[in-house]
């Protein structure tokens, strides 16, 4: 009875127009998280500065057998910088990596995995479930979204 129950929520929420007018946002270590999802959700993956940084690293390892003076680092340093294109677009992306950053700071995200519903100006957080369907349901479910509702609906 309770599993029929889930299920008509799950389908009545995956059809409902405000889930569909709704922002659905998903902070994850893919390390550690899945991020599968039938969902349009924007995804943040904590760890990937941490990925792209370690790459960088590699690239930039130098012969060991050579004794290199600071100036001939720094130099082969640039002339990789220019050259690598791989190495280039590792540099681009180190950037864009922190993105996940000003989101996670908008919306006071704490720690991950965290699912957050963005919907009539309100932040909804679930932290712990990576299972996008199950937040929702978990969200729509609350106290505090029902009297939230209910208080839009007046206006």
């Amino acid at each position: 009875m309770i599993i029929h129950h889930l299920r008509v929520s799950l389908i009545l929420l995956i059809f409902s127009p405000s889930v569909l007018a709704s922002e659905i946002f998903y902070f994850y270590d893919s390390k550690v998280h899945n991020s599968q999802t039938i969902f349009s959700v924007t995804k943040f993956d904590v760890s990937k500065s941490n990925k792209i940084r370690a790459e960088i690293n590699k690239r930039l390892v130098f012969n060991s057998q050579k004794v290199w003076t600071t100036e001939e680092l720094e130099k082969e340093a640039r002339y990789r910088l220019a050259n690598d294109v791989e190495l280039k677009g590792l540099m681009n992306e180190m950037s864009d990596s922190y993105k996940y950053l000003q989101q996670a700071l908008e919306f006071k995200v704490t720690k991950v995995p965290a699912i957050v519903l963005k919907e009539n100006g309100h932040n909804w957080i679930v932290y712990g479930e990576t299972n996008i369907q199950k937040a929702l349901v978990l969200i729509r479910n609350s106290g505090e979204f029902k009297r939230a509702a209910k208080s839009t609906q007046g206006k």
